[in-house]
Parts: C-alpha cells; structure tokens; sequence
C-alpha cells in the first residue's frame, strides 16, 4: 500500500491506487487525524483522488485500516497512513 500520492493534477500520483494479487475481495477505510472517515470503499479496484464529499482534502496524513480475502482463504489486515502532498 503506497503511503503517499499527490493528487494536484498533473498527471503523476494523482490517484491512490493498491494493486492485489489473489484477493477475492477486500475493504479499505481511511480516516482523517480526528478519526472521521473520509473514504471507504469494497471495490478491488480501488483508487482515490483524495476527496472527500466532493472537495479535495489538505496535505495532511491520514490514516488507512485494509482487510483482504485471499484466494485460498487465508485474510489480510493493513493498517497505516497516507499521506496527501501537493
């Protein structure tokens, strides 16, 4: 899991993005430093642009709690930050 990107628009780290191998399924939630969550989502796919409710967040650092299902039925927990830089 990647712990910073710089989501300013020029086309470099724009985006967050954690790519998985073998797993069937997983959960990221990350929170900003009072323990509000800002984005979550169950999408394999995941990416974030570093919004939240439509506007861009400050640089600051966030701090992220994942989970993972493995193909063999093993499971997965991350948990750390993020940081946003512009």
């Amino acid at each position: 899991i990647p712990n910073a990107f710089s989501p300013n628009g020029d086309g470099k780290n724009d985006v967050l993005i954690i790519k998985e191998e073998n797993i069937i399924s997983s959960r990221i939630i990350i929170y900003n430093k009072w323990g509000e969550e800002v984005f979550a989502t169950d999408n394999n796919q995941l990416s974030w642009n570093g919004a939240h409710k439509d506007k861009q967040l400050s640089p600051d650092v966030y701090g992220y709690y994942y989970t993972g299902a493995c193909m063999k039925g093993s499971k997965v927990e991350y948990k750390g930050n993020i940081t946003i830089v512009r």
